[in-house]
């Protein structure tokens, strides 16, 4: 080596030493910056449906707070099972998220074993939003309250016809949670005539309006398009309290069945993975929406509730249902 060279060679050594640190910082800093780019809300079911009202909710604040779009993508197929697969299968940098649900989460994977992945291969950002159950009755059953269509359930299991939405969801499990919850026994329930619709609750409320099943469940979105028809009568609600939209409607605590509290949430899940700046981006968004006057009304328009909760209680919440429920659906022998 050249004498000059040996010479200057700490000197040139200390440099890069002082200059790599602020190179590295300076990418560290650019890596970590998002959003930069349009993302897309996977939502696993058609349009219209619970999860797809509270993504668009979610998707108009934040593309205003991020600056770029957010946009909402109908993934539909197998029960939810593709587009939540869609999401879990891509890149984890936060362009590709789920509008997650009971549905692609802790009932998806307590009613089925034949799933590629694990309810914890995902990343778990914020709770968003709760929904609350309408339970109601062909109005020709002559029900006239809850009581009335448990007691049928309970003396005459094998002639009561109940429409359970599609395999695994929301309207499935909190109709059984209710049955336990009333005190009727395993073996009873598995007598009852649970109708499967594919299709989602859509048409399983349209059977229960034309007698086809003579019980079912509808979310706070349906509840005036079934109340027109006059062809159903609402027996309760599983909400804490009585709903502003339909005050005269008794909830399941009142009537005595408080242990009935399974309801529908929604809430931001993504791959496995995420970075924590999008885990934090999105959180802060999240919440600062639940304090959001505006965010509020507008939810409140679209008859939904901000209700949030942080990444960690949100996954415990999650995985603590999964358990409840992986038990109920084990001892129905409905898990497939």
């Amino acid at each position: 080596m050249n004498h000059h060279l040996k010479k200057s060679a700490p000197a040139v050594l200390c440099i890069l030493f002082l200059f790599l640190p602020v190179v590295g910082w300076s990418q560290a800093r650019k890596a970590v910056k998002y959003p930069i780019k349009p993302i897309d809300l996977i939502v696993a079911f058609a349009p219209g449906a619970g999860t797809d009202v509270v993504a668009r909710l979610v998707a108009g604040y934040a593309t205003k707070k991020f600056g770029v779009p957010v946009n909402v993508v109908n993934v539909t197929g197998a029960s939810g099972v593709t587009g939540m697969l869609q999401v879990l299968r891509a890149a984890p940098d936060g362009y590709t998220l789920l509008m997650d649900g009971n549905v692609t989460s802790s009932f998806m994977f307590a009613a089925r074993t034949d799933l590629p992945l694990k309810l914890e291969d995902r990343t778990y950002i914020a709770r968003v939003s709760t929904d609350f159950v309408y339970f109601f009755c062909n109005a020709e059953t002559g029900w006239k309250t809850l009581e009335d269509a448990l007691q049928f359930a309970r003396s005459r299991p094998g002639d009561f016809r109940w429409g359970a939405g599609a395999y695994g969801s929301t309207p499935m499990f909190t109709q059984i949670d209710l049955f336990m919850a009333a005190g009727i026994d395993m073996e009873k329930i598995k007598k009852t005539r649970m109708v499967v619709f594919e299709k989602g609750n859509a048409p399983s409320m349209q059977a229960c309006i034309t007698g086809d099943v003579q019980f079912a469940v509808g979310m706070s979105a349906d509840i005036s398009s079934l109340l027109a028809t006059k062809r159903v009568r609402i027996l309760a609600v599983n909400s804490p309290e009585r709903t502003k939209e339909y005050p005269d409607v008794r909830t399941t605590k009142e009537l005595g069945y408080p242990e009935a509290d399974l309801m529908p949430w929604y809430g931001i899940s993504g791959p496995k993975g995420l970075p924590n700046p999008v885990i934090k981006a999105w959180d802060d968004l999240i919440r600062g929406a639940a304090n959001d006057p505006d965010a509020q009304a507008a939810a409140a328009k679209a008859l939904k509730v901000w209700r949030y909760l942080p990444p960690a209680d949100y996954k415990a919440s999650i995985l603590k249902e999964y358990e409840q429920i992986i038990s109920v659906a084990t001892a129905l022998g409905i898990r497939r």
